[in-house]
């Protein structure tokens, strides 16, 4: 990895504070850009302040008052593009199922091996990034191509739009070209439509 790129920031969360320091350690000498917490309610404030592209997770938080699965539901709902790494003990069925349906994007298991890890965490920043210069692209198209291109595209659209702009209507609607009541509109519509796909023609 190159060590003259900035890279975005991994989220490190377990509640064995030796083991964080340890890992913590591992991954810094391979340029990457680390916050640790062993609390969960620390790793959410974490978004609020810095672009954190992947969350390393232990599955069990014994003493927080939640679980890894638990806030990973937190994370994903808080920043829906971070890209989240279950470390588990407990690679059954159910779990990974359960993990998958919350949006983890990959499972580790303890002991960690760390070569396996480094090549995870590199796979899943090369997607984040991908990712943004996609939504980079997006918003540079104008509304009428990104409309033919499904509800999804159209969403994710507006949502990056309204994110930029401080979800200023007035700069969207100018943006956009659409008029301020019909944007509004607009914007009722693709919410009802991602709620109720079935009832949307």
């Amino acid at each position: 990895m190159n060590s003259s790129c900035i890279q975005p920031s991994i989220l490190l969360v377990d509640d064995d504070v030796k083991f964080l320091r340890a890992l913590a350690r591992s991954l810094r000498t391979k340029d990457y850009s680390i916050i640790t917490t062993s609390h969960p309610t620390s790793a959410l404030t974490t978004l609020d302040t810095v672009e954190v592209a992947v969350a390393l997770l232990d599955e069990y938080l014994p003493g927080s008052g939640t679980d890894g699965l638990a806030l990973l539901t937190a994370l994903k709902k808080k920043q829906s593009d971070i890209e989240v790494i279950l470390i588990t003990g407990d690679n059954s069925t159910s779990l990974v199922v359960q993990a998958i349906q919350a949006g983890a994007t990959d499972f580790l298991t303890k002991p960690l091996d760390l070569v396996k890890l480094a090549q995870v965490l590199d796979q899943s920043i090369h997607r984040y990034q991908l990712r943004k210069q996609e939504d980079v692209a997006l918003t540079k198209l104008p509304y009428r191509e990104v409309k033919i291109q499904g509800i999804e595209r159209e969403r994710r659209y507006f949502t990056l739009l309204l994110q930029q702009r401080q979800h200023n209507l007035h700069e969207v609607s100018r943006i956009t070209g659409i008029d301020r009541s019909n944007l509004r509109r607009r914007l009722h519509h693709l919410v009802f439509a991602i709620l109720h796909p079935e009832k949307t023609p």
